[in-house]
């Protein structure tokens, strides 16, 4: 079973889920970060209200422990550990388009921390666990645009 027929098979409870989080953080975009069958893959929620859901599998990306921010049209990764390292996808929609850029890792040692988008000019990593404690700290990157 393909990744798309796995995703199909739960669509309608999938697209209620989606529905609600669209509808609560306005996202645009998911992975399954915990999940080895989906690490290569992005979901992409279609902007024009249907909730439709786009599969973009490509093995050149890779979210197996990362979180996700979606800054305009682009999505910053960073993979949890030490130290924290961070990819740019940019063109995501076309395989042959697919540019895959470095961004500056941060030497600290977090998992599963959050991600959030502000004004489409800063990152700002937050939460995570290190060693079974709870993190307090915020980290800031400047997206470059």
């Amino acid at each position: 079973m393909t990744t798309l027929e796995v995703f199909k098979t739960n669509r309608e409870r999938l697209v209620d889920e989606i529905s609600r989080l669209k509808a609560k953080f306005g996202f645009d975009s998911f992975t399954y970060p915990w999940s080895e069958r989906f690490r290569n893959t992005m979901f992409l929620i279609d902007k024009d209200g249907t909730n439709d859901i786009r599969c973009i599998n490509d093995e050149r990306l890779d979210f197996w422990k990362s979180s996700i921010v979606q800054v305009q049209n682009e999505v910053y990764a960073f993979a949890w550990g030490q130290p924290i390292t961070g990819n740019k996808y940019s063109n995501l929609v076309d395989a042959k388009l697919l540019q895959i850029e470095e961004v500056p890792s941060l030497d600290v040692s977090l998992s599963g921390f959050s991600l959030a988008n502000y004004r489409q000019e800063t990152i700002y990593l937050t939460g995570g666990v290190h060693k079974r404690e709870f993190s307090n700290k915020v980290y800031a990157f400047d997206v470059e645009t």
